[in-house]
């Protein structure tokens, strides 16, 4: 989704940014090594930092945990740009 800023309008009549939503699955498991979540492959400490992450480190956790579960063996979408 491209999200557009329409310069005509003021600040405050421009729609939301929309947020970058979590890789979470509901899928909750721990790997062997109680490392990352075999669902999202995100670490403990990926998720517990998601909600004050920027939206910059939320794409690079989203790379990285795909990474993972590809390595892994894991079928996921691929990661946003």
């Amino acid at each position: 989704m491209l999200w557009t800023l329409d310069l005509s309008r003021s600040w405050r009549d421009q729609p939301p940014v929309p947020a970058i939503a979590s890789p979470c699955i509901n899928l909750c498991r721990l790997d062997r090594d109680n490392r990352h979540c075999t669902g999202c492959g995100r670490s403990l400490d990926e998720i517990a930092a998601w909600q004050a992450a920027s939206d910059a480190d939320k794409r690079a956790i989203i790379r990285e945990a795909a990474e993972r579960l590809r390595v892994a063996g894991s079928v996921r979408p691929e990661p946003m740009p």
